[in-house]
């Protein structure tokens, strides 16, 4: 009797000890997909642009991403329980990243992007930045697991546990140890398109995405017809062409209307005007968010107009209205005030392939009453309105919003 209620208390204390382990097993298998929660302080084109890049790289982890809005790095304090927890700040001159890993109770990822870099730039390295560092802490978490599965235990341990086996087989009623077997932690194999190699550096981060910008404009200036007249203008502009990261490529057509100035020469007077138009060819630096730097060459003609009824007896060597031949070059920059709002100057040289001149007859003798100067500086002032494409191309040529 008695011999059988040590066997029955025997196994249920096998028993009991064996259910806290199994729990704690459990306890520690992640629930469902793991979740990384990213806080973004930035304009919300630039958060939803992050949103999409991100999401789209974390897939390849099985890693799911929430993105919000935030203001400072402290959000990370208070944030809900995810399996990685990051902060962005892209409204600085110079971007940063900050990523945390709760579970491992320190900071993951902590780096600062370079400042000359363009908005659209900047959300692209953060988006790499935040896969990278994901990618890393999974990998780290699966190596332990890994290495337990592998490696031989050492010889102390097999004399120990030998021992231990020794011991339990004296006793008759004991139940045989169970035998615990480190679980390799297995993930879906990776479609052959989305593989990235070890030693291989995603695309993204050296291909960035072309896009078509059109801009719009209206301007005023000023231009030296001789060296007497100076007249003053307004006009528009379209602009449309192809950014790829920093540089932007593009054709501007312009017109402008020079307000009339009366001339007057050797007692007499006379009113001269103009009207302009110019197709250029455009190449801008976006050398930081606000400040782009640009160069324009083109051509295009200028109809001059001089209305000589005013001056009696005289006569013109050409008619009183016709179009030059000019030839333009331009160097300014934009001011950009927004992301799709700015302004503009830029000085630059017109010159005239076929200048021509205006005379005068006076006492029986012909005098130049106006000259037209083959080499005009001008300057201008004004101001545009950009209209970004809406579709960004990724890396294998499709599109997202």
């Amino acid at each position: 009797m008695t011999r059988a209620l040590i066997v029955w208390l025997a196994t249920a204390c096998a028993l009991v000890a064996e259910r806290p382990a199994r729990a704690d097993v459990a306890h520690e298998e992640p629930d469902g997909t793991p979740v990384m929660r990213v806080y973004v302080s930035g304009s919300p084109a630039a958060v939803n642009r992050l949103t999409a890049t991100v999401r789209e790289l974390c897939a390849r982890l099985n890693l799911d991403v929430v993105v919000e809005e935030a203001t400072a790095e402290a959000v990370l304090e208070g944030a809900p329980a995810a399996r990685l927890k990051a902060f962005v700040d892209l409204r600085s001159q110079a971007p940063r990243i900050v990523v945390v890993d709760p579970k491992a109770r320190r900071e993951a990822e902590r780096r600062t992007l370079p400042t000359g870099a363009s908005l659209e730039m900047s959300v692209e390295e953060a988006a790499h930045v935040l896969y990278m560092a994901a990618e890393s802490v999974f990998s780290a978490r699966s190596t332990p697991a890994v290495e337990l599965a592998e490696t031989p235990p050492p010889p102390a341990a097999n004399a120990e546990k030998k021992a231990e086996g020794e011991r339990t087989a004296q006793r008759a009623d004991a139940k045989p140890p169970r035998k615990e077997v480190a679980a390799k932690t297995e993930q879906p194999p990776e479609p052959e398109a989305t593989k990235v190699h070890e030693g291989d550096t995603p695309r993204r981060q050296t291909t960035t995405p072309s896009r078509f910008e059109l801009e719009l404009g209206g301007f005023g200036g000023a231009s030296v017809f001789s060296p007497s007249e100076a007249l003053f203008c307004f006009g528009g502009s379209i602009d449309g062409g192809v950014r790829s990261g920093a540089f932007r490529f593009s054709v501007a057509a312009s017109v402008g209307a020079y307000q009339g100035s009366t001339v007057a020469q050797y007692g007499q007077t006379a009113f001269l005007r103009a009207e302009t138009g110019r197709l250029s060819l455009v190449g801008a630096w976006h050398a930081t968010r606000a400040f782009v730097p640009f160069l324009s060459a083109g051509g295009g003609g200028d109809r001059i107009t001089l209305n000589a009824n005013a001056v009696p007896g005289a006569w013109a060597a050409a008619s009183e209205s016709r179009i030059d031949p000019m030839f333009q070059a331009l160097l300014g920059a934009k001011i950009r005030f927004s992301s799709i709002g700015g302004a503009f100057f830029a000085f630059g040289t017109d010159v005239d392939l076929a200048p021509h001149r205006y005379v005068i007859e006076a006492n029986g003798a012909r005098q130049t009453f106006l000259e037209l100067a083959r080499v005009r500086p001008s300057a201008f002032l004004g101001l545009t309105m950009t209209f970004p494409e809406r579709h960004d191309r990724d890396a294998t040529g499709g599109a997202s919003p």
